[in-house]
């Protein structure tokens, strides 16, 4: 028999359709978050409900429309339980709360194996009624108990939250809540007259279009308390704050605000930043506010979550201030904590531009400035001591490093330039027990080990020997390799260096090089090129 088509029925591929593209948008904006997992699945429930319930109500026979009901009623009873899971999860992320799903499958078996609904056609389709008391005390009795859970878990939320959380979370709960009751009163109207039109894909419909205007809510901010007596470093630490939470995972849902309270801790600002029932509030206030430590912190805060990288711009400014503000106090002071902060953090300082903003005075070594960001540099001298020693200069200033040595054992190059905490690999064909090594001839599993080390950023490698590689693997394939390695460099943001004997190039070899490069730099016994 053929498919029906009733046009009634295409709220629930448009209903469908909606909150299948407002799911996707949220979990494509935040991926790796729980909450927002679990509301993906919450609108996948939906999704599926409504396409089913399509298709049960065009189905050709009566018998495959009940199939498909009842294969549609089991999605719809998991869509309050993946909602109850995400508002826990916004609160706190906690993996044990995916246990309220459990009494799902309960309900679930009773509407696969024991509830038969009966299917009548009417002018809108395929159309249902049950008609066991039982039946309905137990679905109707599932729906109750989920929805009081909701609302009191919603609830306490919402108390206890600030006012640009609280209210992306009352208008899903709203709009839940809204979409429960109306869907409450079409199915006890079906179940009187199965003849009534159904109503249940345009709440759906309507019941996303609010999720939608919730998630489309913009932020808020953090408002500054007593602006007019505040110094320039507050005025630009406020704007660094809200920058990261205005680019914070999981805005869509609020759940970036909630993160940003635990994040206060790790920024040092438990102090001078509170939550409070309608607004969180900034206040810079010293001695609570300590400039170099919470600078300090920031750093340390950002350079292990990748998404503050959009703050980058609003921060240069709060470092220029801290070291301003300490240098208006004590010129000695400011040195020694930018010297600190060099120390610890020059590598990603180095990455995002945060040293060229400084001020003249500061004290910038020069390795910074003979270094350019994911810049590669061939270096000619007939020992790699220049190499060495801009590596362990690095290295002393937050960079990660990574040594390929070929002329010298590992160990003695660590001895004698003292390369404490770098990476050396033996470039040699025959393994040694006991040292890490690589086939120089295996120019693949080399890039690759550069490309690997070097793609978080903030790292230095130095290839020894290029003359010695060149001679392995033909000087065509070690150009081609130079150039993958550069572009890796220049993509992370890395530095690599490549050391080689000036008299092992050929005249041939020696004007292909010179197309490829351009001088940078030049010592008593050393000249270094630039890669294009």
């Amino acid at each position: 028999m053929p498919w029906h088509f009733v046009p009634w029925t295409l709220q629930y591929l448009i209903s469908g359709s909606i909150a299948l593209i407002i799911s996707l948008y949220i979990l494509y904006k935040n991926p790796k978050s729980l909450p927002t997992q679990s509301f993906f699945l919450f609108g996948f429930c939906a999704v599926i409900w409504n396409f089913l319930v399509f298709l049960s109500r065009n189905a050709p026979t009566g018998e495959l429309s009940g199939k498909l009901l009842t294969l549609g009623v089991s999605f719809l009873v998991l869509i309050q339980p993946f909602l109850l899971c995400t508002l826990l999860l916004l609160w706190k992320v906690r993996k044990k709360y995916f246990v309220v799903l459990s009494p799902t499958f309960i309900i679930m078996a009773f509407i696969i194996f024991i509830s038969k609904p009966e299917i009548t056609w009417t002018d809108y389709g395929w159309a249902y009624a049950v008609t066991s008391i039982v039946s309905q005390i137990f679905f109707w009795s599932f729906v109750f108990a989920y929805g009081v859970a909701i609302i009191v878990v919603g609830s306490r939320i919402t108390r206890k939250a600030p006012l640009i959380f609280k209210k992306k979370i009352k208008l899903i709960i709203a709009g839940f809540l809204a979409y429960l009751f109306l869907l409450t009163v079409t199915n006890v109207l079906m179940s009187i007259n199965p003849t009534s039109p159904p109503f249940g894909g345009l709440l759906i419909f309507l019941e996303f279009l609010v999720i939608a205007y919730a998630v489309s809510l913009p932020v808020g901010k953090i408002e500054a308390l007593q602006i007019r007596n505040l110094k320039k470093f507050s005025k630009d630490y406020l704007r660094f704050l809200n920058k990261l939470l205005e680019v914070g995972p999981g805005k869509e849902l609020g759940e970036n605000v909630v993160k940003f309270k635990y994040h206060l801790p790790t920024l040092g600002l438990s102090d001078v930043v509170e939550f409070e029932r309608k607004k969180i509030s900034f206040r810079p206030e010293e001695p609570k506010l300590n400039l170099g430590e919470v600078t300090d912190k920031s750093l340390d805060f950002m350079k292990q979550r990748g998404w503050t990288l959009s703050a980058v711009k609003p921060f240069t400014d709060v470092f220029v201030d801290t070291y301003e503000a300490m240098k208006s106090k004590s010129k000695k002071e400011a040195d020694e904590w930018f010297e600190r902060m060099l120390r610890k953090h020059g590598a990603f300082l180095h990455r995002h531009g945060i040293l060229e903003a400084m001020p003249e005075g500061a004290r910038i070594p020069g390795i910074f400035r003979e270094l350019e960001v994911g810049k590669s540099y061939l270096v000619q001298e007939d020992r790699p001591r220049r190499c060495l020693e801009v590596l362990k200069e690095t290295v002393n200033y937050g960079f990660k490093g990574l040594c390929f040595t070929m002329r010298y054992p590992p160990q003695k190059v660590r001895n004698e330039y003292g390369l404490e905490g770098v990476d050396i690999i033996w470039l040699r064909l025959n393994p040694k027990k006991g040292v890490k090594t690589l086939a120089p001839d295996r120019l693949d599993e080399l890039e690759k080990t550069i490309s690997e080390f070097i793609a978080p950023g903030g790292a230095v490698v130095l290839v020894d020997a290029f003359d010695q590689i060149k001679v392995v693997n033909g000087f065509e394939k070690s150009m081609k390799f130079l150039q993958k390695i550069k572009v890796a460099a220049a993509r992370s943001g890395a530095n690599i260096l490549i050391s080689m004997r000036p008299e092992s190039v050929w005249e041939e070899e020696s004007a292909a090089i010179a197309k490829i490069t351009k001088p940078h730099r030049s010592g008593p016994t050393w000249t270094s090129f630039e890669l294009l």
